[in-house]
């Protein structure tokens, strides 16, 4: 979702999203340059091309000073490093565009020294290198004479060799070589007496005489000595290029976390420009306001059909508390997700997916959403959920946003139903955050009138033709409906299922509207009343003899005649109990 040039900038985009701001001023530092970039297609395209040509010199560094970088891995160092330094150097040079780098300290490393890197080594060096030949041969006069002694050995000794031809007239003249004796002048007998005195006799054969002068044998010594020494030379020299970038080790580890962020300002610039995303108003008020918002990930993986917006204003005195019903498929999840989404990457100070947004700064965002258990430690799915509210319940402040979706749905409805209540009025009363409460537990609406700082809200859905459309909208108003059914029947269901489940809901809601008409309230609202009075109401005669029959035996020592009689006993208790209620 978010472009990115360098590896760099990808580390820091984690870390910056991991790690949002909880301080203003700072994020408004980031929002302006983004803004300069925003607005500069110019100045943007020419950072874009610039880190193009920056690779992750950070890695090599950590490669280079543990001595496990060779010439390869310093030229690339060299060769992004002059490119980040020259970057480095042209935003400095804007400090009223780019404020965020206003207070950076000047680098001692510079730009002359980092080519003396750069020219050091060949392009094309071998990646062993501990044989040698990876240095420019024009580095040092010493590496280029032996570079030519190495490569140009043979025309060496026919240079010699001519030169003494010439000065001593002997045509015969010539050099050879073997492993005993090296290299040698041969010249035939019958020039013997035209040999000059420096001419060392070494060896006679049959029809020659073989000589060697001083210079022959320093050639020679010169020949055989040139690749270890030229070696030796070469490692020394990358060993002490090592230790000279170590020396600057800082300096290059600035200028990489100065081109992570430029990278990130640019990647979040044009992310702004190709999604139109817009500038967010950051506050130190309490409140979220969004008009026309978007899902970011979920706008960004929609490829044929156009993304709807939404808007959300929460978080005001009346609104502290926003309870979200409506149907499934409405758009629930996706709106709350959203907001949070909006809020976080406001608070890393980027632009974000939405006509326009006023973001008052949360202290942390807390989400309990979708269904996950954790079979291998024995939670299940509720365990794990119950978990997690509880996590949140004890770390969130008035200053967090808190997103719970569908809280108490794995356990049977009254448990549910209670404890999401329960959590909704211990956030209400003790915490008092932001939050966005979604559910379908329609009774819950009724929060709104025990609270002044509970707003309902629903998910927009209208019906043609007994078909649903959803709109994905949030509006003020609880809603009375799930529409489950009409989503069920979106899928493969069997359409018996279908027309049994509309049959059954049918006759619930009949039931629903008789016992308003009978007794002046619904069927949801009355679980309550109904569950206080299940709990006070008097212990059933059945359950007694129970208790008793139970208390008098000690598993201990009970034998399995004993416990036989007993089991009969609480049989008989139980049909007796049967046949009173019919």
């Amino acid at each position: 979702m978010f472009p990115k040039q360098t590896p760099m900038g990808k580390r820091l985009l984690a870390e910056v999203i991991k790690n949002p701001l909880k301080n203003r001023e700072r994020i408004l530092l980031r929002q302006c340059c983004i803004a300069t970039l925003f607005e500069d297609s110019v100045l943007l395209r020419e950072m874009t091309d610039a880190l193009g040509n920056i690779k992750d010199f950070e890695r090599v560094l950590s490669r280079i000073l543990v001595k496990r970088g060779g010439p390869r891995e310093i030229s690339m160092l060299a060769n992004s490093l002059l490119q980040a330094v020259r970057l480095r150097s042209y935003v400095m040079s804007m400090p009223e565009k780019m404020p965020f780098f206003a207070d950076e300290e000047p680098l001692s490393l510079t730009e002359e020294r980092i080519i003396s890197w750069q020219k050091r080594f060949l392009e094309d060096a071998p990646l062993i290198y501990r044989e040698g030949g990876f240095v420019n041969p024009e580095f040092s006069k010493e590496i280029y004479e032996l570079s030519d002694i190495i490569h140009n050995s043979r025309s060496h000794i026919v240079a010699l060799e001519t030169r003494e031809r010439e000065k001593t007239k002997i045509t015969t003249l010539k050099v050879g070589f073997n492993k005993v004796f090296g290299y040698f002048f041969e010249i035939s007998k019958r020039f013997e007496k035209q040999v000059p005195d420096y001419f060392i006799r070494k060896q006679t054969t049959a029809g020659s005489e073989r000589y060697f002068t001083a210079e022959l044998k320093e050639l020679e010594e010169k020949i055989s000595s040139a690749k270890d020494r030229l070696t030796a030379l070469e490692l020394k020299i990358l060993d002490d290029t090592v230790n000279e970038i170590a020396s600057f080790k800082n300096d290059i580890l600035s200028a990489a976390k100065f081109t992570a962020w430029i990278d990130l300002f640019s990647g979040f610039a044009k992310l702004a420009v190709e999604k139109n995303y817009c500038r967010p108003e950051i506050t130190d008020e309490d409140g979220i306001e969004i008009i026309d918002g978007r899902h970011p990930v979920v706008e960004a993986c929609l490829k044929d059909s156009k993304y709807v917006p939404a808007s959300v204003s929460i978080g005001s005195e009346n609104r502290r508390f926003s309870l979200v019903t409506g149907p499934n498929m409405g758009g629930k999840s996706t709106l709350m997700r959203m907001t949070a989404l909006i809020v976080l990457l406001a608070q890393t100070g980027s632009f974000v997916p939405a006509e326009s947004a006023k973001i008052g700064l949360v202290d942390a965002i807390f989400t309990r959403v979708g269904a996950s258990d954790n079979l291998s430690k024995g939670e299940s799915t509720f365990l794990v959920e119950m978990k997690e509210a509880a996590s949140i319940l004890n770390a969130a402040t008035e200053k967090s946003l808190i997103i719970l979706d569908e809280i108490g749905r794995g356990t049977g409805t009254y448990d549910g139903i209670s404890l999401a209540r329960a959590i909704a009025e211990y956030i209400i009363t003790k915490i008092n955050a932001t939050t966005l409460f979604a559910t379908h537990y329609h009774i819950l609406t009724e929060l709104a009138e025990d609270f002044d700082k509970v707003a309902n809200f629903h998910m927009t859905v209208k019906e043609y033709a007994g078909k649903m459309r959803f709109l994905y909208q949030m509006e003020e108003g609880g809603s009375s409906r799930s529409f489950g059914v009409e989503v069920a029947k979106l899928t493969d269901m069997p359409k018996e299922v279908i027309k049994n489940a509309e049959k059954i809901l049918k006759n619930m809601e009949n039931f629903d509207r008789r016992m308003r008409f009978e007794n002046g309230s619904s069927l949801q609202t009355d679980i309550f009343s109904m569950a206080y009075e299940q709990q006070s109401s008097a212990t059933p005669e059945y359950l007694k003899e129970i208790e008793k029959v139970l208390r008098r035996i000690d598993p201990e020592k009970i034998n399995p005649r004993e416990a036989m009689n007993i089991l009969f006993q609480l049989f008989d208790i139980l049909k007796e109990s049967d046949e009173e209620d019919r």
